[in-house]
Protein backbone atom coordinates (compact mmCIF):
# COMPACT_ATOMS: atom_id res chain seq x y z
CA UNK A 1 0.00 0.00 0.00
CA UNK A 2 2.78 2.04 0.49
CA UNK A 3 4.02 4.56 -2.56
CA UNK A 4 6.44 7.03 -3.45
CA UNK A 5 9.62 6.02 -1.31
CA UNK A 6 10.91 7.47 -3.78
CA UNK A 7 10.53 10.94 -3.32
CA UNK A 8 11.41 11.62 -0.64
CA UNK A 9 12.80 31.66 25.27
CA UNK A 10 15.19 31.83 27.63
CA UNK A 11 19.50 32.62 27.42
CA UNK A 12 21.32 29.90 29.04
CA UNK A 13 24.28 27.36 27.86
CA UNK A 14 24.55 26.76 23.90
CA UNK A 15 22.88 23.16 23.20
CA UNK A 16 23.91 20.57 20.63
CA UNK A 17 21.34 20.84 17.49
CA UNK A 18 22.13 18.38 14.83
CA UNK A 19 22.78 19.83 11.41
CA UNK A 20 22.90 23.43 12.54
CA UNK A 21 24.70 26.02 10.03
CA UNK A 22 25.46 29.64 11.28
CA UNK A 23 26.28 32.52 9.34
CA UNK A 24 25.27 33.99 5.73
CA UNK A 25 27.73 31.70 3.86
CA UNK A 26 26.60 28.30 5.61
CA UNK A 27 23.00 29.32 4.86
CA UNK A 28 24.14 30.38 1.31
CA UNK A 29 26.14 27.48 0.43
CA UNK A 30 22.97 25.27 1.99
CA UNK A 31 20.43 27.49 -0.15
CA UNK A 32 22.94 26.82 -3.27
CA UNK A 33 23.00 22.86 -2.83
CA UNK A 34 19.26 22.20 -2.94
CA UNK A 35 19.70 20.29 0.10
CA UNK A 36 16.24 20.62 1.99
CA UNK A 37 16.07 22.91 5.32
CA UNK A 38 14.12 22.25 8.28
CA UNK A 39 13.63 25.79 8.96
CA UNK A 40 15.69 29.69 8.95
CA UNK A 41 15.95 31.65 12.33
CA UNK A 42 17.08 35.35 11.84
CA UNK A 43 17.67 37.78 14.83
CA UNK A 44 14.41 40.16 15.18
CA UNK A 45 15.36 43.34 13.37
CA UNK A 46 17.86 42.16 11.40
CA UNK A 47 17.94 43.84 8.02
CA UNK A 48 21.12 43.20 6.13
CA UNK A 49 20.24 43.24 2.44
CA UNK A 50 22.31 39.88 1.90
CA UNK A 51 20.51 38.12 4.60
CA UNK A 52 17.06 39.61 3.50
CA UNK A 53 17.88 37.91 -0.16
CA UNK A 54 18.19 34.84 1.33
CA UNK A 55 15.16 34.87 3.22
CA UNK A 56 12.93 35.96 0.12
CA UNK A 57 14.72 32.80 -1.83
CA UNK A 58 13.72 30.38 1.33
CA UNK A 59 10.18 31.60 1.31
CA UNK A 60 10.04 31.10 -2.66
CA UNK A 61 11.33 27.72 -2.25
CA UNK A 62 8.52 27.06 0.85
CA UNK A 63 11.26 27.43 3.93
CA UNK A 64 9.75 28.27 7.11
CA UNK A 65 11.21 31.23 8.61
CA UNK A 66 11.37 32.47 12.07
CA UNK A 67 12.26 35.46 13.44
CA UNK A 68 13.77 35.12 16.96
CA UNK A 69 15.24 37.09 19.98
CA UNK A 70 19.30 36.90 19.78
CA UNK A 71 19.37 34.51 22.59
CA UNK A 72 17.41 32.05 20.61
CA UNK A 73 20.59 32.34 18.36
CA UNK A 74 23.32 32.02 21.14
CA UNK A 75 21.25 28.43 22.20
CA UNK A 76 21.03 26.97 18.48
CA UNK A 77 24.57 27.93 18.52
CA UNK A 78 27.79 29.28 20.54
CA UNK A 79 29.81 30.86 17.80
CA UNK A 80 29.23 33.38 15.22
CA UNK A 81 26.12 32.95 13.87
CA UNK A 82 25.79 36.61 11.94
CA UNK A 83 22.18 36.81 12.85
CA UNK A 84 21.04 33.68 10.58
CA UNK A 85 21.09 30.04 11.45
CA UNK A 86 19.70 27.57 9.05
CA UNK A 87 18.85 23.59 10.40
CA UNK A 88 19.17 20.80 7.61
CA UNK A 89 17.14 18.30 6.86
CA UNK A 90 18.16 14.74 7.06
CA UNK A 91 15.38 13.56 4.48
CA UNK A 92 13.62 15.14 1.13
CA UNK A 93 10.46 16.79 1.82
CA UNK A 94 7.25 16.61 -1.02
CA UNK A 95 4.91 19.19 -1.84
CA UNK A 96 1.74 17.29 -1.54
CA UNK A 97 0.54 18.87 -4.77
CA UNK A 98 3.26 16.60 -6.56
CA UNK A 99 2.28 13.52 -3.89
CA UNK A 100 -1.61 13.44 -4.65
CA UNK A 101 -1.23 13.12 -8.70
CA UNK A 102 1.50 10.72 -8.46
CA UNK A 103 -0.83 8.20 -5.91
CA UNK A 104 -3.58 8.52 -8.03
CA UNK A 105 -1.67 7.77 -11.44
CA UNK A 106 0.04 4.10 -9.87
CA UNK A 107 -3.92 3.44 -9.00
CA UNK A 108 -3.66 3.87 -5.25
CA UNK A 109 -6.48 4.35 -2.48
CA UNK A 110 -4.44 6.93 -0.61
CA UNK A 111 -4.55 6.59 2.68
CA UNK A 112 -2.49 10.08 4.20
CA UNK A 113 -1.51 11.18 8.10
CA UNK A 114 -1.98 14.56 8.28
CA UNK A 115 -0.59 16.44 11.75
CA UNK A 116 -1.63 19.87 13.29
CA UNK A 117 0.76 20.89 15.78
CA UNK A 118 2.50 17.65 17.33
CA UNK A 119 5.74 19.52 18.12
CA UNK A 120 7.67 16.88 20.03
CA UNK A 121 10.02 15.43 17.57
CA UNK A 122 9.78 12.19 19.35
CA UNK A 123 5.89 11.94 19.18
CA UNK A 124 6.46 12.51 15.62
CA UNK A 125 8.62 9.81 15.28
CA UNK A 126 6.57 7.42 16.90
CA UNK A 127 3.67 8.31 14.91
CA UNK A 128 5.54 7.87 11.64
CA UNK A 129 6.34 4.65 12.81
CA UNK A 130 2.86 3.50 13.68
CA UNK A 131 1.88 5.19 10.18
CA UNK A 132 4.40 2.77 7.57
CA UNK A 133 3.52 -0.16 9.86
CA UNK A 134 -0.23 0.02 9.08
CA UNK A 135 -0.06 0.86 5.47
CA UNK A 136 -0.12 4.82 5.36
CA UNK A 137 0.91 5.94 2.32
CA UNK A 138 2.07 9.09 3.15
CA UNK A 139 2.78 11.74 6.17
CA UNK A 140 1.69 15.64 5.54
CA UNK A 141 3.54 18.05 8.45
CA UNK A 142 3.02 21.47 8.97
CA UNK A 143 6.44 23.64 8.26
CA UNK A 144 5.62 26.24 11.33
CA UNK A 145 4.55 25.51 14.62
CA UNK A 146 4.70 21.14 14.57
CA UNK A 147 7.61 19.44 14.78
CA UNK A 148 10.43 18.67 11.69
CA UNK A 149 11.69 15.99 10.91
CA UNK A 150 15.00 15.27 12.45
CA UNK A 151 18.00 12.38 13.61
CA UNK A 152 16.26 12.69 16.91
CA UNK A 153 12.63 11.91 14.81
CA UNK A 154 13.87 9.45 13.09
CA UNK A 155 15.46 7.08 15.70
CA UNK A 156 12.47 7.57 17.83
CA UNK A 157 10.29 6.21 14.05
CA UNK A 158 12.98 2.79 14.19
CA UNK A 159 13.68 4.45 10.84
CA UNK A 160 9.92 4.70 9.59
CA UNK A 161 10.73 8.67 8.36
CA UNK A 162 13.26 7.38 6.38
CA UNK A 163 10.63 4.95 4.46
CA UNK A 164 7.52 7.15 4.36
CA UNK A 165 7.09 9.42 2.16
CA UNK A 166 6.96 13.62 4.21
CA UNK A 167 4.85 16.20 2.30
CA UNK A 168 5.48 19.59 3.97
CA UNK A 169 3.30 22.71 3.62
CA UNK A 170 3.57 26.54 5.14
CA UNK A 171 -0.49 26.31 4.67
CA UNK A 172 -1.95 23.63 6.41
CA UNK A 173 -5.85 25.03 5.68
CA UNK A 174 -4.84 25.34 2.10
CA UNK A 175 -3.36 22.04 2.05
CA UNK A 176 -6.40 20.58 3.57
CA UNK A 177 -8.70 22.52 1.24
CA UNK A 178 -6.79 20.91 -1.50
CA UNK A 179 -6.72 17.60 -0.37
CA UNK A 180 -10.64 17.73 0.09
CA UNK A 181 -11.05 19.21 -3.65
CA UNK A 182 -8.74 16.11 -4.91
CA UNK A 183 -11.71 13.51 -3.43
CA UNK A 184 -9.69 12.99 0.21
CA UNK A 185 -12.07 12.63 2.94
CA UNK A 186 -10.83 14.84 5.82
CA UNK A 187 -11.35 13.01 9.00
CA UNK A 188 -9.95 14.36 12.49
CA UNK A 189 -9.33 12.58 15.72
CA UNK A 190 -10.64 14.41 18.82
CA UNK A 191 -12.27 12.73 21.86
CA UNK A 192 -15.03 15.25 21.36
CA UNK A 193 -16.09 13.92 17.98
CA UNK A 194 -19.51 12.01 17.53
CA UNK A 195 -18.61 9.23 15.25
CA UNK A 196 -16.88 6.13 16.77
CA UNK A 197 -13.93 5.07 14.32
CA UNK A 198 -15.65 1.52 13.95
CA UNK A 199 -18.49 3.49 12.94
CA UNK A 200 -17.48 5.98 10.02
CA UNK A 201 -16.34 4.53 6.39
CA UNK A 202 -12.64 4.87 6.41
CA UNK A 203 -11.65 2.53 3.23
CA UNK A 204 -11.96 5.67 1.12
CA UNK A 205 -9.40 8.11 -0.10
CA UNK A 206 -8.54 9.19 3.19
CA UNK A 207 -6.79 12.44 5.67
CA UNK A 208 -6.67 11.31 8.99
CA UNK A 209 -5.35 14.86 10.91
CA UNK A 210 -3.66 14.29 14.63
CA UNK A 211 -3.24 17.49 16.85
CA UNK A 212 -0.95 17.24 19.75
CA UNK A 213 -2.71 15.71 23.07
CA UNK A 214 -2.79 18.72 25.10
CA UNK A 215 -5.15 20.90 22.84
CA UNK A 216 -6.10 19.25 19.85
CA UNK A 217 -6.76 20.29 16.62
CA UNK A 218 -7.04 24.06 15.74
CA UNK A 219 -10.32 25.59 15.21
CA UNK A 220 -9.52 26.21 11.89
CA UNK A 221 -8.64 22.34 11.26
CA UNK A 222 -11.68 21.01 12.91
CA UNK A 223 -14.24 23.45 10.72
CA UNK A 224 -12.05 21.80 7.46
CA UNK A 225 -12.85 18.35 8.96
CA UNK A 226 -15.36 16.83 7.33
CA UNK A 227 -16.04 14.29 10.58
CA UNK A 228 -14.73 13.81 13.76
CA UNK A 229 -13.49 10.66 15.25
CA UNK A 230 -13.47 9.48 18.66
CA UNK A 231 -11.85 6.06 19.95
CA UNK A 232 -14.12 4.22 22.57
CA UNK A 233 -12.81 4.17 25.85
CA UNK A 234 -13.88 2.55 29.29
CA UNK A 235 -15.35 5.60 31.59
CA UNK A 236 -12.51 4.85 34.00
CA UNK A 237 -10.01 6.83 31.16
CA UNK A 238 -11.65 9.68 31.80
CA UNK A 239 -9.38 10.50 34.68
CA UNK A 240 -6.24 9.75 32.29
CA UNK A 241 -6.86 12.73 29.48
CA UNK A 242 -6.09 11.88 25.91
CA UNK A 243 -4.00 9.19 24.50
CA UNK A 244 -0.72 9.74 23.67
CA UNK A 245 -1.09 10.70 20.01
CA UNK A 246 1.07 7.89 18.38
CA UNK A 247 -1.07 5.26 20.35
CA UNK A 248 -4.58 6.96 19.12
CA UNK A 249 -3.04 7.24 15.35
CA UNK A 250 -2.20 3.46 15.69
CA UNK A 251 -5.62 2.55 16.63
CA UNK A 252 -7.01 4.79 13.58
CA UNK A 253 -4.51 3.52 11.53
CA UNK A 254 -5.57 0.33 12.37
CA UNK A 255 -9.50 0.00 11.87
CA UNK A 256 -8.74 2.14 8.49
CA UNK A 257 -6.40 -0.85 7.66
CA UNK A 258 -9.22 -3.85 8.37
CA UNK A 259 -11.79 -1.73 6.49
CA UNK A 260 -9.28 -1.49 3.43
CA UNK A 261 -8.44 -5.05 3.88
CA UNK A 262 -12.50 -5.89 3.81
CA UNK A 263 -12.77 -3.38 0.86
CA UNK A 264 -12.55 -5.27 -3.07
Amino acid sequence: MNSGRGFRGRSGPAKSYPDIRPGVHAVEVLLDSGQDINRIWIQRGKRDPHVLNLLQEARQRGIPVQEVPPEKLQQLTPGLHQGIVAQAAPIQYLRIEDWVPSVFEQGINPLLVVTDGVTDVRNLGALARSAWCLGADALLIPGLDNAQVTPDGIKASAGALELIPVCRTLALQASLKYLSNSGFTIVGASEKGKDSCRDQDLSGPLALVMGAEDHGLSPETLRRCDSLLRIPMPARASGIGSLNVSVAAGILLYECLLQRQQTP
